[in-house]
């Protein structure tokens, strides 16, 4: 079980990104303020967040935070929040819920559809609703979508922790 107290976690990186499934993901440790700062945004996923919460929440400096949060995710911190939402986004629309586009962008924290569409689009050279489109369209075909996961397996680590510490697991 992930603890979040007194512990280092592994982050993927820009440069994980680039890597194929069959390939071992080159990881190093990072310090417990980009956690619990990292833990803040997976919390609080659906509110307006800014740099002095995020600061707030990994008890430094919010020069020293966009510094050094940029230095190891290769990314500012609100571009990583936008990306980590916009990777959310694109899990919902590849599942059969029948959201709103709009729905969607406000449930992983946009809190316009037009904001959520710009950032979309930018990562993924398509609109959301051109991806769900595209998406239900090719169900046996391979995903031309680029997958951004393996920068989020921070999220997946901490949520797996909370969720022991819930239901009382390991």
């Amino acid at each position: 079980m992930l603890s979040l107290q007194n512990k280092s976690v592994t982050i993927p990186t820009l440069e994980d990104s680039s890597t194929t499934q069959n390939e071992d993901l080159s990881s190093k440790e990072y310090p417990q303020w980009l956690e619990r700062a990292v833990h803040y945004m997976i919390e609080n996923i659906t509110e307006e967040l800014t740099l002095d919460d995020l600061a707030n929440a990994a008890e430094i400096s919010k020069f020293n935070f966009c510094r050094q949060f940029h230095r190891h995710l290769g990314l500012p911190p609100l571009k990583w929040l936008w990306r980590f939402r916009v990777h959310l986004a694109s899990e919902l629309l590849n599942r059969p819920l029948y959201w709103s586009v709009q729905d969607i962008a406000f449930a992983v924290g946009f809190s316009s559809s037009s904001h959520f569409s710009r950032v979309f689009r930018e990562y993924f050279n398509t609109s959301p609703t051109e991806y769900r489109d595209q998406f239900m369209s090719q169900d046996d075909k391979e995903n031309k979508y680029p997958d951004y996961s393996n920068q989020f397996e921070i999220v997946d680590a901490i949520a797996r922790g909370s969720l022991n510490k819930l239901v009382g697991g390991p």
